[in-house]
C-alpha cells in the first residue's frame, strides 16, 4: 500500500490530538513528523513546520526555538477544533 500524504488541517488534526492525548509532550517538527503521525502517512517536513508554526500563531501551541508543546490555557479551543474533524486538507 502506498505512503499517505496528509494536508496542512490533517496534519493539525493528527498534532494537537496526541498532544490531547500527551499534555506534557514536547517535541521538534521532525521527531513530529518522524514519530507522531500514524504507520504509513508522510509528510513533507516544510508542511510539518508550517501546521506547527500555524498552531504557535493561534496559541495552541507554544514554541520554544525548534521545540514545540501544548499551550493548555487554550484547551477548549483546541478540542473545539478536534471535534470539528480533520477536514480535506
Amino acid at each position: 500500500m502506498g505512503a499517505s500524504w496528509l494536508g496542512r488541517r490533517s496534519l493539525q488534526h493528527l498534532i494537537l490530538d496526541y498532544f490531547m492525548r500527551h499534555p506534557e509532550a514536547k517535541d521538534t517538527a521532525e521527531g513530529i513528523r518522524l514519530w507522531w503521525l500514524p504507520a504509513g502517512a508522510e509528510a513533507d517536513p516544510r508542511e510539518v513546520t508550517a501546521a506547527l508554526d500555524e498552531l504557535v500563531d493561534r496559541h495552541w501551541l507554544k514554541g520554544w526555538g525548534a521545540l514545540y508543546a501544548l499551550n493548555s490555557e487554550e484547551l477548549s479551543s483546541v478540542r473545539s477544533f478536534l471535534e470539528s474533524g480533520p477536514g480535506l486538507g
